[in-house]
């Protein structure tokens, strides 16, 4: 079966779950939206680094400066206090740049070990969702022996969007067959701005099945988003 056959089943299928009142907008999106573009793959994927020469100086001199300045009472700061809270804030600037860099070569390491876990156990292939670093959205975990916590990579489906301005855009296309009524029909206006209507589209295609076909123009599908965690062992 082609692919546009196969699209044409799923609006149909769709279609009939509308008549019968037995699909959400949500669900709708989710069925008509197909499979979202994959991201361009880096030619590498990413590998974690080491640490630079100043930052490891800088976390040999935090505990000669950490808190150097702390007054017991509310007054101002002294000329003498004011060098000791300039060299305690830049060294404070460069580990925190410092710990968040690390912390995401820390997940770039595990998430590597996932990427290899996977493939050795065939559980990807060529098809299979990744994200833009080009780590595979399948979910694993890895206990951490001697130890009551585990790390996870946790994968949710995220929902569909509809461009309001692309159906919009759609509707003052004269050759589009999607009409300022059209657009009106799918539409609701509370404050700030118009948006979808569940209850009106719904009922929008139940009326006029056609409109599906205009609607899947405007649909970006939901990605799969991958989160790492360290968690307790359940």
């Amino acid at each position: 079966m082609s692919t546009e056959s196969q699209e044409l089943d799923t609006q149909s299928q769709a279609i009939e779950q509308v008549n019968s009142g037995s699909i959400s907008l949500t669900d709708l999106l989710k069925v008509i939206a197909g499979k979202p573009k994959p991201f361009d793959l880096p030619e590498k994927l990413p590998l974690p680094a080491i640490l630079s020469d100043q930052e490891k100086e800088a976390l040999a001199h935090l505990p000669e400066v950490f808190g150097a300045v702390v007054p017991d009472t509310k007054r101002r700061i002294t000329l003498f206090e004011l060098p000791k809270m300039l060299e305690e804030r830049l060294i404070i600037d460069r580990l925190v740049k410092m710990l968040m860099w690390r912390s995401k070569h820390f997940r770039t390491t595990f998430l590597n070990h996932f990427d290899v876990e996977a493939e050795d156990k065939g559980l990807v292939d060529e098809d299979t969702q990744r994200d833009s670093d080009g780590h595979y959205l399948v979910p694993n975990e890895v206990a951490i022996p001697d130890s009551r916590h585990r790390f996870t990579w946790e994968i949710a489906q995220g929902a569909p969007f509809v461009s309001v301005s692309k159906l919009k855009e759609m509707s003052e296309d004269p050759d589009s067959g999607f009409t300022r009524a059209d657009y009106l029909a799918l539409t609701e206006v509370p404050k700030p701005a118009r948006v979808l209507s569940e209850e009106k589209t719904l009922a929008a295609i139940k009326e006029n099945p056609g409109l599906l076909e205009h609607l899947v123009k405007a649909v970006t599908p939901g990605r799969l988003i991958g989160s790492f965690h360290l968690r307790n062992l359940k």
